[in-house]
């Protein structure tokens, strides 16, 4: 397939947000506000190939020791009780839709808060099951451990923090309460769905 990515336009990006190689990079972009930036020409068929290309672009830049965790939260799933581990999809952007379908094997565990791991982080982040979204024990912990950068394109800033809720948990803030949702998981290599409890960390609805 023809390559339709403007690849010094994103080397210019890089390069003035500083990437390097053996960098962690957490992804928060604006599909679209990132394709008309770095597409010869804009074009919307081409935009699931150009979200793989995408991907190994930046893979290459940081390396065989960096690492990428791209979002793919999932936040309809208080609504419809149902989560497919390899198949429901994000509600956070068509680029983590797009390498989902082909990496849903790189997918962490909470069906709220789930991520696709690449590189050689990913074992790690596999290992949680963290029935919270934001507990404790979680890959927010891991994610600020091993120092992951955020690496914003078309998003403001503090729609890119969604780790503050991870904070805010730990602090106990007095505006959020943690409440509980009975989902139908179906995990990988799994015929029938299983009921499990899961928490999010959501706003009260009054606040002084």
């Amino acid at each position: 397939m023809k390559n339709n990515i403007n690849f010094e336009k994103l080397d210019k990006i890089c390069k003035k947000l500083k990437i390097k190689k053996g960098d962690n990079l957490y992804l928060s972009l604006d599909s679209f506000k990132l394709f008309s930036i770095i597409f010869k020409k804009f074009n919307k068929s081409l935009i699931k190939h150009s979200s793989l290309e995408f991907l190994k672009y930046l893979k290459k830049k940081i390396g065989p020791d960096g690492n990428i965790v791209v979002p793919v939260f999932s936040f309809n799933i208080s609504k419809t009780k149902n989560f497919n581990r390899s198949k429901t999809k994000s509600d956070v952007g068509i680029i983590g839709n797009y390498i989902l379908e082909k990496y849903y094997g790189n997918r962490t565990f909470n069906p709220f808060y789930s991520f696709l791991i690449f590189g050689k982080h990913k074992n790690t982040f596999l290992k949680y099951k963290n029935f919270g979204a934001t507990e404790l024990n979680s890959p927010w912990k891991f994610m600020i451990k091993k120092k992951y950068k955020i690496f914003s394109i078309g998003i403001h800033y503090a729609r890119s923090l969604t780790i503050n809720h991870y904070f805010e948990q730990v602090e106990g803030v007095n505006y959020r309460y943690i409440k509980n949702f009975e989902i139908n998981y179906l995990d990988f290599n799994k015929k029938k769905p299983k009921k499990m409890k899961f928490n999010f960390l959501v706003r009260k609805k009054f606040c002084d």
